[in-house]
């Protein structure tokens, strides 16, 4: 688990971080989750971002990456479905 959040880190450039900084609050209306959810989310690596004290950030593009890898995971489940 810890590598794979290591991964998604170092994947995530500034230029994902560029523009938009969202509150967990603002990232969880994006995301349609409830802010308990976004915070496990947060707190396991699932979505890159970060803490300022008691508060936690991201980005509109972390959030949009985060939805993207989404689809791609459901694509992928469906074609391995579909292909046997």
């Amino acid at each position: 688990m810890y590598e794979d959040r290591a991964k998604e880190c170092s994947d995530a450039s500034f230029d994902d971080i560029d523009g938009e900084i969202w509150s967990l609050k603002e990232a969880a209306a994006y995301l349609d989750v409830s802010y308990s959810t976004a915070l496990r989310m947060a707190r396991s690596g699932e979505l890159v971002a970060w803490q300022i004290n008691d508060s936690w950030k991201t980005s509109k593009a972390l959030c949009k990456r985060y939805v993207r890898s989404q689809i791609k995971k459901q694509a992928l489940i469906c074609r391995a479905t579909y292909s046997e």
